[in-house]
């Protein structure tokens, strides 16, 4: 694991600990980001925002650069797979009507565009469902806002599980 050294708020190291989310699974989301470029830029609070799946989850990480060492807003997960790509339509999928913010202040660094409302395919055990989000149109990088995956998102995988 690279040599990230992290800046966490006591509140949220809390969190953190409930949620058993180790500071490695930062360090991972972090060093993908800042390897590769591929990570999204929150115009209104300078933050960066990446994403990485770790076995069963993705982690978000809301982040910023503080003097060598990255200072941590946010972190969340979810269990859903992402298809930043999209798929086939599949007659078995659920769809979810979403009321997220417009987040045309959210960028892709990567090709440098603004987010826009894209249909996204998840799936999440083996069923396939979609939402209309925030996602690059140049690389089809998707934003998932803590709210969303915490609310819609943990609906969707709790009805799921549920079946």
């Amino acid at each position: 694991m690279p040599d990230i050294r992290l800046l966490l708020a006591p509140d949220l190291s809390e969190r953190l600990q409930r949620s058993l989310i180790h500071e490695d699974d930062i360090r991972h989301v972090i060093a993908g980001c800042e390897e590769t470029g591929v990570k999204l830029l929150d115009n209104k609070t300078g933050a960066f925002i990446g994403h990485r799946r770790r076995g069963a989850l993705t982690y978000w990480v809301r982040y910023r650069p503080e003097g060598g060492a990255y200072r941590v807003e946010a972190v969340y997960t979810h269990r859903a797979a992402l298809e930043e790509e999209g798929g086939p339509n599949d007659e078995r999928r659920l769809s979810m009507t979403s009321e997220a913010a417009n987040h045309d202040t959210v960028i892709c660094l990567k090709c440098n565009k603004p987010l826009v409302k894209q249909k996204v395919r998840f799936s999440y055990l083996r069923f396939p469902f979609w939402d209309m989000l925030p996602a690059c149109p140049g690389c089809g990088q998707v934003y998932l806002s803590e709210e969303y995956v915490s609310a819609k998102l943990a609906e969707v995988e709790q009805m799921l599980e549920d079946k």
